[in-house]
């Protein structure tokens, strides 16, 4: 059987009638066999040269087969089935054919490719480890598939017991019906007799308000009697303990708690049975949203930030909870408690990149407020750039945006010492041959690479290390690239004394010679060297326009160093993490290149119009101070600096809203406005736009866990209790890691709105639920909060025979119940493709030669008579007697003599000179008429002649 690569070439074969056509007029000349061997082998030429070119395969059935098996590895598999079902492929491989091979897929949550197709007959022990939380059945199928040989019988062998809680395994057998491949199942059972106690179902409301009484129930299925005990939580707090006894079934439990501190709080139940396989399912959780006035975090940077802002806001019927930097919650479900947060002078390092992410979603996901007040270790100088948090304020924190700063020349001075080899851990210092830590050396090297990336093309960078004396890493030029950076940083070695002074004078030369408008040197140390030889360098540094900072890296002396900085007119920085010595030193640089603090008095200037200013926009205090930003383009800047820098702007980032207030707010830059009248009026205005949106009373929600599905439901009302119908209602749901999960909710009653999530996973979700009207105008906003407390991989009931069945019939699969079956030869056979299109190139030039030859030689039947008649004379000559040979070759030898005598004789009677007189010639075919009378073959070939020429 043939089939073809490229068919559309077979359209050629139309052109076979014109070309017998042509070749028929083209050989009128020639006889009527060589016109029609012509004919032919042209034809064979272009069949050849049309299958060639149409990639021409001879398919020819394959009985082997390639079974691929699919083992459940998730946590529904008990291990003992799980060994049954290794033990199951183990005996199947056994009973292999020659020729057959087997593949191996481990599956839970993802699939993992145990084994690839191969004829060994050991399946040896599993290494494969999938995350076994889940069940996709889907993706094993997928995975199973990919792995088949294209000519050889395909089987799928899926041992599972169905229970799918992530993906859609009905959605692959599209898929295998294609490709003609069975799956065959081999259903995996509920063990019985172990004992299992789940909390199938935890409902609490969904909010409540401080001091309402709400009511807890707690569902438990056990397949056995026995007694337990039952703890209630609210948040991680124990309420209640009680002893209960479960019966085999369903069994729900109730009790009743006064609920006091608004916000998210979490409420759980746990039980401990006596006898359980699994404890995964033994604690179910809910969040209650706890309602009150709306409370605000106040996170200060330095003690005494939030001295005027507090009593402020709670003049205004608001709670502020002020924590440090350190308090800052770290999840997102603490976060929401409330309903906006201000950075009040917060530095960038004081909050690690998890929580700046949270604070990111937090605003744009949740839909709640976020401000920014300046201060010296705010915005930009705060090393907020580029971070998370930078990305959800209206400014932005580098400011040669906004104007050309001048050039600068900057001087890392990095201590290489001995002590430098330590490695920080933990707050502590230890050898780094004794393994654990990163060494104090390469975080400086890490610290000096991040702030090289921050500074301009025309700016200029030097490194020099020191340990008993000074070494130049990097000559003070123009800045290098950072993988230049990196590269001559790495072979620098911690050794030797600490020799501050050398450093120090090194870098006080080579800035002192350099032409740029900035200088400013950086000292990284870990020691101390002569106090007054560094105090000297410092003060002479001042005085020629060299600022000097400092970083103090663990156990110097740090009154000394800090002493240092004041006397460079720099800043000092106590490094008691060295982790937190990269983020330093990229602030210290990022404040060294730009007008990132401006300290002059002024009056801030009207830009826009904002609730935040309503009535206030007489009399505004002056400010002494603020931090340079620049406006994002969809921003809205409410008061502006002398040289236009935003002092205060706004903007909606997702579902909510965020303020940057480049000034601070107690009393160094802003000592005026706190002490100012209207400044309550002005910070709750400022907060209050900073809160949620178009909350709604009537509007109630919640969200629940269905199976494995969360369903979002929303009932709208009016003010008046009439249904809100024909809304736009839209969900987002952030969960454990900061993923959005969005949803449209669908109308299923009148102003009953529903949505479904299929599948997420455990963890805490918090869910914004926003409505629009027909006209796209805001009419509610909704948080709902739902913690998904285990997988469904641990439900009771997961096993799911049915889809397994299912899956089977769909696909002409049958149940497996001996391993032998795994290699039974009952499908269709399968066809193998063989290109023969190389094959036919070939014989097409062999039949090319052949046309030439038919066209162009004059081959007659009596050619080859002619030829076959000299043959048998050759033969007759062969068989004539040895006597007659000779007597003929002694005849042969006298004529040829003769002739010799006779031309000596002519020879010795010339007829003229014999000067000018030229030799006669020899007779023509005289030698040859000697040859013909000697030679009995000669003979015969001239009687032949003879006989042609009559």
């Amino acid at each position: 059987m043939l089939s073809f690569v490229r068919p559309e070439y077979l359209w050629f074969l139309l052109a076979l009638p014109l070309v017998w056509l042509l070749g028929w007029f083209n050989s009128r000349g020639r006889s009527g066999q060589r016109r029609w061997l012509a004919l032919g082998l042209r034809t064979l030429l272009l069949l050849c040269l049309i299958g060639s070119l149409a990639g021409t395969q001879v398919r020819q059935p394959v009985q082997n087969l390639t079974t691929v098996f699919l083992l459940d590895s998730s946590d529904s598999i008990a291990p003992s089935q799980r060994s049954t079902n290794e033990q199951f492929i183990a005996e199947a491989l056994q009973s292999m054919q020659e020729g057959d091979k087997a593949a191996v897929v481990v599956f839970g949550e993802n699939a993992l490719v145990e084994r690839v197709p191969s004829d060994i007959q050991r399946l040896g022990t599993i290494q494969s480890v999938p995350i076994a939380a889940r069940t996709d059945i889907s993706e094993a199928l997928q995975l199973g598939l990919a792995l088949f040989p294209a000519d050889t019988q395909k089987r799928l062998v899926l041992l599972s017991d169905g229970g799918e809680n992530s993906g859609r395994a009905l959605e692959m057998v599209p898929l295998a019906q294609r490709r003609n491949v069975p799956i065959d199942i081999v259903p995996t059972g509920i063990e019985q007799g172990n004992p299992e106690v789940a909390i199938s179902a935890f409902r609490a409301p969904s909010a409540a308000r401080t001091g309402q009484e709400i009511q807890l129930i707690a569902t438990i299925e056990s397949n056995t009697a026995q007694s337990a005990q039952l703890r209630w939580r609210a948040d991680e707090q124990i309420v209640l303990e009680e002893a209960i006894s479960l019966p085999v079934g369903t069994t729900s439990f109730t009790t009743s708690l006064v609920v006091k501190d608004q916000g998210f709080h979490r409420y759980s139940a746990q039980v401990v049975p006596t006898n359980d396989t699994r404890a995964q399912n033994n604690v179910a959780a809910s969040l209650v949203q706890i309602g009150g006035p709306p409370k605000v975090l106040l996170v200060e940077g330095e003690v005494g930030d939030a001295s005027a802002l507090r009593p402020a806001l709670e003049a205004a019927n608001l709670v502020p909870v002020v924590v440090p930097a350190t308090g800052l919650p770290t999840d997102l479900a603490a976060l929401s408690d409330y309903e906006a947060i201000l950075l009040l002078n917060v530095p960038a390092r004081d909050i690690d990149q998890d929580t700046q992410k949270l604070l990111r979603s937090y605003v744009g996901d949740l839909g709640r407020g976020l401000a920014m007040i300046g201060g010296r270790q705010s915005f930009g100088v705060g090393g907020y750039t580029a971070t998370p948090i930078e990305e959800a304020l209206p400014v932005s924190m580098d400011v040669r945006n906004r104007q050309q700063r001048p050039d600068i020349a900057l001087v890392f001075i990095i201590d290489k010492s001995g002590s430098m080899d330590a490695c920080h851990c933990n707050g502590g210092d230890m050898a780094a041959r004794e393994g654990g830590g990163t060494r104090k050396i390469d975080i400086a090297k890490e610290a000096v690479a991040q702030a090289a990336s921050v500074l301009g093309k025309d700016d200029k960078l030097g490194v020099v290390t020191f340990d008993d004396a000074a070494h130049w890493t990097i000559e003070l030029n123009k800045v290098p690239s950072q993988d230049d950076v990196v590269a001559a940083l790495a072979p620098v070695p911690p050794s030797g004394q600490t020799n501050v002074v050398s450093g120090m004078n090194a870098a006080y030369e080579q800035l002192r010679q350099s032409d740029a408008k900035i200088k400013h040197a950086i000292l990284l140390t870990d020691g101390w060297g002569h106090a007054t030889d560094i105090g000297n360098i410092a003060e002479n540094m001042n005085k020629d326009g060299i600022t000097l900072s400092v970083v103090a890296a663990g156990n110097g002396s740090d009154n000394a160093l800090q002493r240092y900085a004041e006397l460079g007119g720099g800043r000092y920085y106590p490094a008691r993490v060295m982790e937190e010595v990269p983020q330093i030193f990229l602030q210290e640089t990022i404040q060294a290149v730009g007008t990132y603090i401006v300290e002059e008095q002024f009056t801030p200037a009207y830009a826009g119009d904002s609730p935040v200013l309503a009535d206030l926009q007489e009399g505004l205090p002056s400010l002494l101070g603020y931090n340079g930003t620049v406006e994002k383009d969809n921003a809205q800047v409410i008061l502006t600096a002398s040289d236009g820098s935003p002092i205060l702007a706004q903007w909606q980032y997702g579902l909510g809203r965020s303020i940057a207030w480049t000034s601070d707010l107690k009393g160094k830059w802003a000592s005026n406005w706190v002490t100012w009248d209207q400044f309550p009026r002005f910070t709750a205005q400022l907060v209050g736009w900073l809160l949620p949106r178009i909350s709604n009373d009537s509007v109630s929600g919640e969200a629940s866990l269905i199976g494995s599905d969360v369903q979002i439901d929303i009932v709208a009302n009016d003010e008046q209790g009439a249904p809100q119908t024909a809304m736009n209602v839209n969900a987002r749901m952030v969960g454990p890691t900061g993923e959005a999960i969005d949803a449209t909710l669908v109308e299923v009653g009148p102003g009953q709105y529903r949505a479904r999530v299929a599948s997420p996973i455990a963890g805490t979700y918090l869910i914004q639920v926003v409505g629009n009207d027909a006209n796209g105008k805001p009419a509610f906003a909704r948080t709902l909060g739902l913690i998904v407390p285990y997988s469904p991989e641990y439900r009771q009931g997961q096993a799911n025979p049915e889809l397994l069945s299912t899956l089977a019939k769909a696909t002409a699969g049958r149940s497996l119940s001996q391993p032998i079956q795994a290699f039974d030869h009952t499908l269709d056979a399968v066809r193998r493709a063989t290109p023969i299109d190389l094959g036919l190139l070939f014989a097409a030039l062999v039949l090319l030669l052949l046309d030439v030859a038919a066209r162009r030689l004059n081959l007659r039947r009596k050619d080859f008579t002619a030829l076959q008649a000299a043959r048998k004379e050759r033969q007759t000559a062969a068989a004539v007697p040895t006597a007659t040979m000779s007597s003929l070759q002694g005849a042969k030898g006298r004529a040829r003599q003769q002739m010799f005598s006779d031309k000596s004789e002519r020879e010795v009677k010339p007829k003229d000179n014999p000067a000018t007189t030229p030799l006669p010639s020899k007779p023509e075919n005289s030698t040859k008429a000697i040859d013909e009378a000697e030679d009995p073959i000669e003979r015969l070939r001239a009687a032949k002649n003879r006989a042609r020429r009559q």
